[in-house]
């Protein structure tokens, strides 16, 4: 991702509370910790992600909470991660399509948008309108535009990034 200009949070894979306090302090408060068990990815509401730890205790408390909460997999696949600031969630990311092949796909974050398949989906490699009328395109897509007050995400910024996510779904398939 770093070689197509898409900025990726550092993260540090832990096995003790101390391993975790250590990548924590490491990275600078405040941190995420979150098992990588592709099962749980960003499930919340299973335990598998802990957001805004800003101490040693809320990190400590936070890895041997999960340890003792998920399943002996997933809670050795632990990692510290740099807290992104607020904002909307989005998941950009590919599919592959049988009939077209490599798809990109993208959509605003949340349990409404998954559970309603709110995703639009667009073929490689994308131009900045393309990649413009991607990122418009869910229903929820009024929420990156600063809905009910929020604030407005820098929606130029995203375009850049799913314009760069096609450029390496396009040149790298797998």
């Amino acid at each position: 991702l770093a070689c197509y200009g898409i900025r990726v949070w550092p993260a540090r894979p832990v096995h003790s509370e101390d391993e975790a306090v250590a990548a924590a302090e490491e990275l600078g408060y405040p941190v995420v910790i979150k098992t990588t068990a592709p099962w749980l990815a960003h499930r919340v509401d299973l335990g598998s992600v802990r957001l805004n730890l800003e101490s040693e205790r809320a990190v400590r408390g936070a890895y041997l909470s999960m340890v003792a909460q998920l399943d002996e997999m997933a809670g050795h696949r632990l990692v510290v991660q740099s807290m992104a600031p607020p904002g909307v969630a989005t998941l950009a990311g590919a599919v592959d399509d049988p009939l077209f092949g490599p798809v990109v796909r993208f959509g605003v974050g949340g349990v409404a948008s998954e559970l309603l398949g709110d995703h639009a989906y667009r073929i490689p490699p994308l131009s900045m309108a393309e990649a413009r009328r991607l990122v418009v395109a869910p229903k929820a897509a009024p929420l990156l535009r600063g809905y009910r007050g929020a604030h407005p995400v820098d929606v130029e910024a995203l375009c850049q990034i799913i314009a760069r996510l096609g450029l390496l779904v396009d040149e790298v398939p797998a």
